[in-house]
Order: structure tokens, then C-alpha cells, then sequence
């Protein structure tokens, strides 16, 4: 996944919580999965640490 991808993905994820009146602040990856194009997504969104 690129860049892109990765940050359309956890983009909409992130309205939802925020919807649901959630303010969130960190990011699990799922069952794992890293690749650096995901760590640069969540910066670009803002988060403050994630499971990698």
C-alpha cells in the first residue's frame, strides 16, 4: 500500500471514531502489519504514537 492508500484507510477510520465521539490519539496495526508507509500516514494525520 502506498502512502496515499494507507492514509485514505485510516482517515475514514478516524472520522468514524471521531463520529462516534472518540478522540483518538493513537493506532493499533492490525494483526500486526507495519510498513513505513502507514507510520508516515499516521504522522500526517496527527497521531501520537502507534503499536509498531
Amino acid at each position: 500500500d502506498t502512502i496515499k492508500d494507507n492514509y485514505k484507510d485510516i482517515k475514514k477510520a478516524d472520522e468514524f471514531l471521531r463520529m462516534c465521539g472518540a478522540d483518538p490519539i493513537g493506532f493499533a496495526s492490525p494483526f500486526g502489519v507495519w510498513n513505513p508507509s502507514v507510520g508516515k500516514a499516521l504522522e500526517k494525520l496527527g497521531y501520537k504514537y502507534s503499536s509498531h
